[in-house]
């Protein structure tokens, strides 16, 4: 799944969306193949809120903002407890930065 990910981010470099899509689904696929972990904070657990935080990062290397806000949001929602508490202080961080960088490409400064 990480593999893919990160697949998917050589191929946003390079500017080939196509690719990019070919690789996220592939990701998607394997991380839907495997149970869902019971310890999602364990380091060597794949966790599966994590591949849209990748996701995030794919949208925003090839300039598809609307997706990178998109997966952003969503990794704002899944690393927040119910309760406002932040559970992905890292994620959340990089979340916020690409809101920050998408509402700057469409000019919006505030």
């Amino acid at each position: 799944m990480r593999l893919a990910a990160q697949q998917a981010k050589a191929w946003a470099r390079l500017g080939d969306r196509r690719q990019v899509e070919t690789s996220l689904d592939r990701g998607h696929r394997l991380l839907e193949s495997l149970p869902y972990p019971e310890d999602t904070d364990h380091r060597f657990v794949v966790d599966p809120a994590k591949f849209d935080f990748y996701a995030m990062d794919c949208y925003r290397i090839a300039g598809e903002d609307r997706l990178a806000e998109m997966y952003a949001r969503e990794v704002l929602k899944s690393s927040t407890d119910p309760n406002g508490q932040e559970r992905k202080p890292m994620r959340i961080a990089e979340a916020r930065v690409m809101l920050g960088v998408t509402a700057a490409r469409t000019g919006d400064v505030e």
